[in-house]
């Protein structure tokens, strides 16, 4: 596919998505390394039932030049097609001189016919966002809700696992620590809870260790939440 691509100069997800459709309709696509190649499996579909041949697929040579490969990575830019492509090259010479001229002349006079104002916009965009800059952000973005996510875990630990019993699990405990029996369950799980130490109810030592590392990973613009930040002076003073 990326050799057929190059060729016609037609980026190769447009293709994965035309497949993609076609597969959706229930046709079968079976991949090839080429024309050549699909001759070979075309020749042998057909003449299998009537000779003893064994199926040998051929490698054809690339034979693409650098003027192709200039194309290809111009038709890879958003919304750029073979035409344009060929255009833009024969204007400013090279790949590198066309992303400058991108660059430098206003999406609103862009000199190529057909490049309109939005479409430049899009490719502007793309040659000069910091797109790893980006990822990486999110990245920290993500592990620091992780992370304060576990913290309210950790310090609502024992609150969940009591949820999770019934009255007859809540009896023998709160009768072990000679607690009335009365009251819904909510009303039997709140009472055991006041009548446990911190240390019975949280693992501080975990907290404490997510804590520091959500501290030592987070971005300078990420505040933790006030009451995670007093628990956590609290149990380390």
């Amino acid at each position: 596919m990326t050799t057929w691509a190059s060729r016609y100069f037609i980026h190769p997800h447009s293709l994965t998505s035309i497949f993609k459709k076609i597969q959706d309709m229930g046709i079968t696509i079976i991949p090839s390394g080429g024309a050549y190649d699909t001759a070979d499996l075309m020749h042998f579909w057909a003449t299998r039932g009537e000779k003893k041949e064994t199926l040998e697929i051929r490698r054809k040579v690339k034979t693409e030049t650098d003027y192709d490969r200039q194309l290809f990575i111009l038709a890879g830019l958003p919304g750029i097609g073979a035409v344009q492509a060929i255009e833009l090259l024969k204007t400013y010479g090279t790949p590198m001189q066309v992303f400058s001229a991108f660059l430098d002349h206003s999406p609103k006079n862009f000199p190529i016919k057909g490049l309109g104002e939005t479409r430049v916009k899009k490719i502007r965009v793309l040659l000069t966002n910091n797109l790893l800059e980006v990822e990486k952000t999110r990245m920290i973005e993500h592990e620091f809700k992780e992370k304060v996510s576990l913290l309210y875990k950790i310090l609502g630990a024992k609150e969940a696992e009591l949820g999770k019993t019934t009255k007859v699990d809540l009896t023998p405990m709160l009768r072990e620590r000679g607690l009335k029996l009365t009251g819904n369950k909510p009303v039997l799980v709140a009472r055991l809870l006041d009548s446990m130490k911190l240390e019975e109810k949280v693992d501080i030592k975990r907290f404490v260790q997510v804590y520091n590392e959500l501290r030592n990973s987070k971005d300078r613009h990420h505040q933790i939440p006030r009451d995670l930040a007093l628990f956590y002076s609290k149990v380390t003073k």
